[in-house]
């Protein structure tokens, strides 16, 4: 921040004027009009050839620099991007749950809720049987805890796609509508954060 001084009354001075939000919107060397007096920052002689790049600071009582401007281009390559990591992600996520085995999840889940449904009770085909026999837990399980356990995947991963689907519309839509970096980086953040939840959820 520079050490700057106010200008006595008459006295040209070296100064820039700044908007509202900051932005500087002039640079003047002269005697300040009483319309610059509550709007303005005084300058070392030697910033004001590049006092475009700079802005005034939250104080209002120096100026520093000034972000660099994302283009209208930039920004829309940068939307692109995000709401094509959309995809993506829910490509992950499905591949991490399922992966090439969807007929065969499928499979178990039809069997299991018959079996269900048939209150537990006959044979079992192999898809059940076979996942009572070798799980995770490493100890043989009943029919019913494996067909109760296979149902519970399939409605877990259900419930995710379905949440993927809605969120993924409601993320690119906020993506869409970012009008700065800044907007479409809280949109993406919030994206990642659900997604996040998603793979906590399934433990993938």
């Amino acid at each position: 921040m520079e050490d700057l001084t106010e200008p006595q009354p008459h006295e040209a001075a070296r100064y820039v004027t700044y908007n509202e939000d900051g932005t500087l919107d002039g640079c003047y060397l002269q005697v300040p009009p009483e319309e610059h007096v509550d709007r303005m920052i005084v300058i070392d002689e030697e910033l004001a050839p590049a006092w475009v790049n700079y802005r005034a600071n939250e104080a209002r009582e120096g100026i520093e620099l000034a972000p660099a401007a994302v283009s209208i281009v930039d920004l829309d390559a940068l939307k692109s991007e995000a709401i094509s990591s959309t995809y993506s992600d829910v490509d992950a996520v499905t591949a991490a749950a399922v992966g090439n085995r969807v007929e065969e999840y499928r499979d178990a889940e039809v069997t299991a809720r018959v079996f269900a449904a048939a209150g537990y009770e006959g044979e079992v085909d192999v898809v059940v049987s076979s996942y009572a026999q070798y799980n995770p837990t490493g100890e043989a399980q009943t029919n019913q805890w494996a067909a109760d356990q296979i149902i519970a995947r399939a409605d877990a991963f259900r419930s995710a796609q379905k949440a993927m689907r809605a969120q993924r519309f409601a993320s690119q839509a906020a993506m869409r509508a970012a009008e700065t970096p800044g907007a479409l980086a809280a949109a993406a953040e919030a994206w990642n954060d659900f997604i996040a939840g998603v793979r906590a959820a399934l433990g993938v």
